[in-house]
């Protein structure tokens, strides 16, 4: 009995922990943001809270399995009619496999109320990015020094004499998320301080050349808010392009239908509608 005991609370306790981590995932900036902005919650980082659930998510798995052992004749109990013949027919067992499939199939329908869920998703993504910032481009923390340099569009000259402005000395072929971790800084700050007009003022809704990291997953109502544009306008655009969309419609989801890249899409937008 205290081995049942101690598998049912530790499933218990592990699968309590697992609804943290998941809570946690669901509201966590886009890896880009968080590895960009070295986002910690409680101290952990993204990388940390994942690393936290798939183990216990490992965990909880282990004593799920023991715990069916130890309570098999229970659950038998349950899929046995008066005859105590087993049967999958009971009013029980439908309606579970029923919740099981509407659930399944309204996610990947996204049909209300599930479609709320990945959308209140989606909006505190969006919300990261107007918080945290996006990085130059895709993962730039993992670009070589002398790389992000050109990337960015810096002199090499003057990137070099800014960075030793600060006392930070580098090699050209290592990772910026690797010098601004040994400096105690991250990748954004290093990045503020090679391009210091990189930092845009609070509200600045300017659309620059290119295209921000992670601009296609940007629904039509996120990509207006962030650029300060009316999205019924950025809908009427797109038709005018032969693009169908709405407020929930992804520029991911227009490349998708229509066979043209995101920056693409968002060049046609930035050039129809954007006043510099």
């Amino acid at each position: 009995m205290r081995w049942q005991r101690f598998v049912s609370l530790s499933a218990l306790l592990s699968f309590l922990f697992l609804m943290v981590t998941s809570v946690v995932l669901y509201i966590v900036p886009p890896g880009r943001i968080a590895y960009w902005s070295e986002w910690r919650l409680w101290g952990l980082s993204k990388e940390q809270w994942d690393d936290l659930h798939i183990v216990l998510g490992f965990v909880f798995f282990i004593t799920i399995l023991f715990h069916i052992y130890f309570n098999w004749h229970s659950i038998l109990a349950y899929l046995k009619n008066r005859a105590r013949a087993l049967h999958f027919n009971s009013t029980e067992f439908l309606a579970s496999l029923l919740l099981v499939a509407v659930v399944g199939l309204g996610t990947y329908w996204k049909v209300p109320p599930f479609g709320w869920v990945l959308d209140l998703n989606t909006w505190f993504k969006d919300r990261a990015a107007l918080v945290y910032g996006e990085p130059p481009y895709g993962h730039a923390e993992l670009s070589p020094l002398r790389d992000f340099i050109r990337n960015v569009g810096v002199e090499n000259e003057t990137a070099k004499q800014r960075l030793q402005a600060h006392g930070i000395t580098a090699e050209g072929g290592e990772p910026i998320g690797k010098i601004a971790e040994r400096y105690g800084m991250s990748a954004k700050h290093l990045h503020l301080i090679i391009q210091p007009e990189a930092d845009k003022p609070v509200g600045d809704t300017s659309m620059p050349e290119r295209p921000e990291a992670g601009i296609g997953k940007k629904s039509i109502e996120s990509f207006s808010e962030r650029f300060g544009l009316d999205p019924d306008e950025v809908i009427k655009t797109l038709k005018e392009g032969g693009m169908e969309a709405d407020r929930t419609t992804t520029l991911r989801d227009l490349s998708e239908t229509y066979g043209k890249d995101p920056h693409t899409i968002y060049t046609f937008i930035r050039n129809k509608m954007h006043k510099e």
